[in-house]
């Protein structure tokens, strides 16, 4: 007898005494706990994924910045240069929030639309 015939029938062995002993246990228990209510499905975990978003920064000569939604045409907005050096960081989070929506529902938009327009203004 070869290691391999000698290992398949050890396996069978095993298999066999699976199905005849173990396999009736496991099902009984599931089956008493299901009518008792105890299992449950699994939950899914739950993913804060938003839609994704480009933002299209351009600088006005002469008047600000301009932003805009790609594919969103009335998300058009032009930020003067007097806002833009009091806080950046407030203008790329107001712009989120005012045509994304919340930070806690979208993520941080606001932070790539904040890189986006330091790199433009700049």
């Amino acid at each position: 007898m070869t290691i391999k015939e000698s290992a398949k029938m050890l396996v069978d062995d095993y298999m066999e005494h699976y199905k005849k002993e173990r396999l009736p246990l496991i099902r009984a228990k599931n089956q008493s706990d299901a009518e008792e209510g105890i299992i449950q499905k699994a939950a899914k975990p739950t993913r804060l994924v938003s839609d994704r978003v480009s933002f299209l920064v351009e600088r006005v000569v002469g008047q600000g910045i301009r932003i805009t939604i790609a594919g969103k045409p009335d998300s058009a907005e032009v930020i003067t240069d007097t806002v833009l050096k009091q806080s950046v960081n407030r203008v790329a989070y107001a712009y989120t929030d005012k045509h994304c929506g919340p930070r806690e529902k979208v993520g941080n938009k606001g932070g790539t639309l904040y890189n986006k327009i330091k790199a433009v203004w700049n």
